[in-house]
């Protein structure tokens, strides 16, 4: 009886198991996107309404490890966070294989399609219209409206949008950015 009871209690304490949706999106011949993009989407409290959507873009083995971290998943889950992991996006026209971070060239449009069909394939109509918060670069020029906070992670300082070239409007640069760099990035920009 004792073990039936403590069985119960755990059941009814422990926390909903994750739920996790996949989609891609064909990229439109006037992007730079050499292949359809896949996105695979965790809801760590699939009953909840979803508050924001944390996208984590494929950018290294690190940002991967970001998108599976514990501490990560149970953020999202206190906060009724979403989980977006949009795998790497080839371009068409950059040489070794990278994606074009300039959301006009395709990635910005991709996600908020993935978002959309997402929405309709989870029940959360909410991905719709979420904020986002941008783990691997930044597009906060792009969305204004939706990116509520970036960090870029090794940004560039060459085209197509280099660090030292970025200019943002106001509204763009008033979203936090939290930018992780490394001294081989900063040295170029002016900074010691």
């Amino acid at each position: 009886m004792r073990s039936i009871l403590f069985l119960a209690i755990a059941l009814a304490t422990a926390s909903p198991p994750a739920a996790t949706f996949e989609t891609s999106v064909t990229p439109r011949t006037d992007e730079d996107i050499a292949e359809p993009c896949r996105y695979e989407l965790t809801l760590l409290a699939p009953s909840h309404r979803i508050a924001a959507v944390w996208v984590i873009f494929e950018r290294s083995l690190g940002t991967l490890q970001y998108y599976r971290d514990a501490e990560v998943r149970a953020f999202a889950r206190r906060h009724d966070v979403a989980l977006l992991f949009p795998f790497h996006c080839r371009s068409k026209s950059e040489t070794g294989g990278d994606m074009n971070v300039d959301p006009a060239q395709g990635l910005g449009r991709a996600l908020f399609a993935a978002l959309g069909q997402l929405a309709e394939r989870s029940g959360h109509a909410e991905l719709n219209t979420a904020n986002l918060i941008l783990l691997g670069f930044s597009g906060t020029e792009y969305a204004p409206d939706r990116v509520i906070a970036s960090i870029p992670t090794h940004p560039g300082h060459f085209d197509p949008l280099g660090m030292n070239t970025i200019a943002l409007s106001p509204k763009a640069a008033r979203i936090p950015q939290l930018i992780l760099g490394s001294t081989e990035c900063v040295g170029d920009v002016g900074v010691d």
